[in-house]
């Protein structure tokens, strides 16, 4: 269910197939309670299309990509254009609208609401703040109740929706990346720059070319790893002390 009645052009969506011609095939779109939806035969696929039931078939789901809204209320679709990648990221979202789906369906029915007032109460506030339901359930677990509430949710079913990410998603894997340069005149170079280097199991340092290294820290809270960089950093920095050294840090921005 969205909060509004039609996809927008350039849109990734999931079509279900129910009608196969000659030339094209009727689908409905799935998140817009069933729309009707066409794919001409020229935007099945990349390859040249003589039968075109030898590329879809009924029932089948599919992830296309808007392309227009034509004169008879019809919305065209392309399977074509929807490079592999992008199938897989709208399929995984998909499958996450669809738990944050029942996630409303348990709280309605905890709260006393209908499915259709759990939507207006919470579902369309959130899609329309973070993109997707999903979407808006990992902020607030990254981010705490509080973005819930301040965005217009009741707090009785932010509540509720935050208990629930907590227990049902797990968080982000994050990472900070940076450029280590790292030269040592010392004889015993290598031994040094090894135990300079090892610092931690959740600290990634791999050799990329004399003098370079890469270092990338993993975690899911961000204040957290930041601090944990600089104590990375400045372990590495008194390791090298006392030994002829040209030590160097640059942070990667992604």
């Amino acid at each position: 269910m969205k909060y509004k009645d039609v996809p927008d052009v350039g849109e990734y969506v999931i079509a279900t197939i129910k009608e196969i011609n000659p030339n094209s095939a009727i689908a409905t779109l799935d998140e817009y309670n069933d729309r009707k939806a066409i794919i001409h035969i020229s935007e099945i696929s990349s390859r040249w299309v003589k039968d075109i039931k030898k590329f879809v078939r009924l029932n089948q789901k599919v992830v296309a990509v808007v392309l227009n809204l034509d004169n008879r209320g019809y919305i065209e679709l392309s399977m074509k254009r929807v490079k592999p990648t992008m199938a897989r990221e709208k399929i995984k979202e998909y499958r996450n609208e669809k738990k944050a789906h029942n996630m409303l369906k348990l709280i309605g029915k905890d709260l006393g609401y209908t499915i259709r007032e759990m939507y207006e109460r919470a579902g369309f506030i959130l899609q329309k703040e973070f993109g997707s339901m999903y979407n808006g359930l990992e902020i607030a677990l990254e981010e705490g109740m509080d973005v819930l509430t301040s965005i217009g949710i009741e707090k009785k079913i932010a509540e509720k929706i935050y208990s629930f990410a907590l227990e049902q998603i797990k968080p982000k894997e994050l990472v900070i990346k940076g450029n280590i340069s790292l030269i040592c005149y010392e004889s015993n170079g290598v031994e040094i720059i090894k135990n300079a280097l090892n610092v931690d199991n959740r600290v990634r340092i791999t050799y990329l070319s004399a003098p370079k290294y890469r270092l990338e820290l993993v975690g899911e809270d961000y204040k957290e790893m930041e601090r944990k960089l600089k104590e990375v950093i400045s372990t590495i920095q008194d390791r090298l002390k006392g030994y002829n050294v040209d030590f160097s840090f640059e942070r990667i921005k992604e």
